[in-house]
């Protein structure tokens, strides 16, 4: 399918009729197959990989998983999730996919791919990443405001050893913002990029990184459910292409303990019923020439000032601060990223 219709049509479910036009459309184009995957708590995509004449029947009905998979650790191990447990056994949850997402991934020309929605079993439904992310913004809208995330994340690319471990792709010093085959000897990040782009992800640029074969490719801001679900594709688009290049992909927060670590920027502002910086406040009347406005800085000049809504916003970030760090830095090894020197923040 196109990007232009990928982008022009909402998220919400497709009626019969509507299924078998897209069946035909795919069938036409060469598709064999329909990747449908989800986020699980981890951000770890999880899927099935549904053949095309299957797709009616999976989007009428859903995909089975098995929920334990949901709340999986990163060592596969099920956790035990409230309502869940081991004695009591796992029941199942239902996936749906949302062909209003479809794209087309272009190193495999006979798939398409899309997002699955996690529907039951009833009391589940909230444990999904998607789906808590939709709750908030459900919120946000009962305030008549919007937020827009710009997501901005590092990674690393690494390569196997003959010890069974890894090191790095590009392990030279003084690699920032370098671009071309002496930052990326494979091409791999070009690939990403490129690939990114026909995808839908806009993205605006690629680079390597700070740390030795630490990349970063940017994106623009957007609507926060559709800004998350370029992120989840992409995150899922670095690991795919640097795994077909015999390469490991990972956002790891701290790989190395003598480089610094990736982390993942989240630009955020909201927006009002008006469509409007909800963040920016009224700006004062411009000072006579020559004339400084009374008790302002002169770096201050000309700044817009922030509302009473965006100091509401900090002050809730800074009072929630410590238990945001569940969200942050959820694993052991993204707390050893916070060290002095190391690009990361340690401020108390």
């Amino acid at each position: 399918m196109s990007e232009e219709h990928v982008l022009e049509t909402s998220h919400t479910a497709l009626d019969a009729d509507a299924v078998a036009s897209v069946v035909d459309q795919l069938q036409r184009e060469g598709v064999q197959a329909v990747r449908v995957t989800y986020c699980d708590l981890q951000g770890i995509a999880r899927g099935k990989e549904v053949p095309l004449s299957m797709l009616g029947n999976a989007t009428e009905h859903g995909l089975a998983f098995c929920v334990a998979n949901l709340t999986d650790g990163l060592a596969g191990n099920p956790t035990d999730a409230p309502g869940m447990a081991p004695r009591r056994g796992y029941p199942d949850m239902r996936v749906r996919p949302l062909l209003t997402t479809i794209i087309r991934p272009p190193w495999e020309p006979q798939i398409a791919w899309c997002i699955g929605h996690v529907e039951e079993p009833k009391g589940f439904q909230g444990l999904a990443p998607r789906n808590v992310l939709q709750k908030v913004i459900g919120l946000y809208q009962a305030l008549d405001l919007s937020p827009t995330i710009g997501p901005e994340l590092e990674f690393f690319l690494l390569q196997t050893n003959h010890m069974g471990g890894f090191t790095r792709y590009i392990d030279k010093p003084s690699m920032a913002y370098v671009v071309g085959r002496k930052a990326d000897p494979q091409g791999v990040v070009s690939e990403m990029l490129h690939a990114a782009q026909r995808m839908g992800l806009r993205v605006t640029a690629a680079n390597h990184e700070f740390a030795r074969s630490q990349f970063e490719i940017n994106m623009l801001h957007g609507e926060a459910l559709e800004a998350a679900d370029r992120t989840f594709r992409f995150k899922s688009l670095v690991k795919e292409l640097a795994a077909r290049q015999g390469l490991l992909g990972t956002f790891l927060g701290k790989p190395f303990n003598d480089d610094s670590g990736s982390g993942f920027h989240i630009h955020i502002s909201l927006t009002d019923r008006r469509d409007e910086n909800a963040f920016a406040g009224e700006k004062p009347e411009s000072p006579r020439p020559g004339q400084r406005r009374k008790n302002t800085p002169a770096a201050e000049e000309g700044a817009v000032p922030l509302s009473a809504i965006a100091r509401h916003f900090l002050a809730g970030v800074l009072v929630h601060a410590p238990a945001l760090m569940a969200f942050f830095a959820p694993t052991v090894n993204a707390y050893k990223r916070f060290t002095p020197s190391s690009l990361a923040p340690t401020a108390d």
